[in-house]
């Protein structure tokens, strides 16, 4: 109960599988913004109230998927807080484009 009426701190862990051979000239916009994928995440994570780590996962990894052309992404979302003979908890998922 005390977690669901708190917010609780998380850590999110996020490996991204891009078709980097598209790279013409070394400039960011030719590659992920590795700030832009920050901020998704961060307005994700604000924007709704999760209840389990799982469900934080799936939605991280359906939205990088979706907004930056990815073929493959793996989230670890990390409770870090109050756990008991653990460094923390998690969920991890790895979705891929179809």
């Amino acid at each position: 109960k005390h977690e669901r009426k708190n917010t609780q701190p998380i850590k999110v862990d996020v490996e991204m599988l891009y078709d980097f051979s598209k790279i013409k000239k070394d400039s960011i916009k030719h590659t992920l913004d590795y700030d832009k994928v920050n901020s998704m995440i961060g307005k994700l994570l604000n924007k709704k109230k999760y209840a389990l780590l799982e469900t934080a996962a799936l939605d991280i990894a359906k939205a990088l998927l979706e907004k930056f052309s990815l073929a493959k992404a793996a989230v670890k979302v990390m409770k870090t807080n109050e756990i008991k003979n653990a460094e923390y908890a998690a969920a991890e998922i790895t979705r891929q484009k179809d």
